[in-house]
């Protein structure tokens, strides 16, 4: 299935981590897992959940990488984002 990435969910990941090397594929599997424990495999930019905020700082993840490893996710048809909410859609999270 081919899914339409909007310019809203490429402004997401910025220049800054285009510029970026490809994040490793187990930091984006260990990302993915972060967010499918979240209700709905849902990520609320603007008002992420405490549970999500302390997995994130507990496995070290920054701004940089999660921009990067969320667009790899977007550009493999495995999340979607749509202001301001990042959905995983792939492995258990998939419909």
């Amino acid at each position: 299935m081919m899914r339409i990435v909007s310019s809203v969910a490429l402004a997401l990941c910025g220049t800054a981590a285009l510029a970026q090397a490809a994040p490793e594929a187990a930091r984006v599997a260990l990302f993915a897992e972060v967010v499918a424990k979240e209700p709905a495999c849902k990520v609320d930019n603007g008002n992420p959940s405490e549970s999500f905020l302390a997995a994130m700082e507990t496995h070290g993840f920054d701004k940089t990488e999660t921009k990067a490893i969320a667009q790899v996710l977007i550009e493999a048809g495995d999340a979607t984002y749509a202001d301001p909410t990042f959905t995983l859609t792939t492995g258990e999270c998939a419909s």
